[in-house]
């Protein structure tokens, strides 16, 4: 981190993107008349109308532009660690056990 910080300093480093929204989409076939279970159109012809009752439906994310975290902000926050450790009472030659999910939303 300290030769990230010194090299790259306030370039990104860690980018993310925050969910805005969640919305589901129907599939990509339309409804047939094989696969109409409540539809109000003609049966037997083309449409692009979609089942929702019959139909399982995708679901798809809006999501914000890239948020980025500078090598130095991420110095900084590897130092915060650190130093909130040390204060618990971690000395420099003790070893420690980090369990994580690797994800924003869980």
């Amino acid at each position: 981190m300290l030769y990230a910080g010194r090299t790259w300093g306030d370039k990104p480093a860690f980018g993310w993107r925050d969910v805005l929204e969640v919305y589901n989409e129907p599939p990509e076939s339309p409804v047939t008349s094989s696969n109409m279970s409540t539809y109000s159109g003609k049966t037997g012809s083309t449409s692009t109308t979609w089942s929702k009752s019959s139909a399982k439906y995708t679901e798809k994310l809006l999501l914000s532009p890239y948020r980025w975290m500078t090598h130095n902000q991420a110095l900084q926050e590897v130092r915060d660690l650190g130093s909130g450790l040390r204060e618990l009472g971690a000395g420099n030659r003790s070893s420690r056990g980090f369990f994580a999910i690797y994800s924003v939303s869980s």
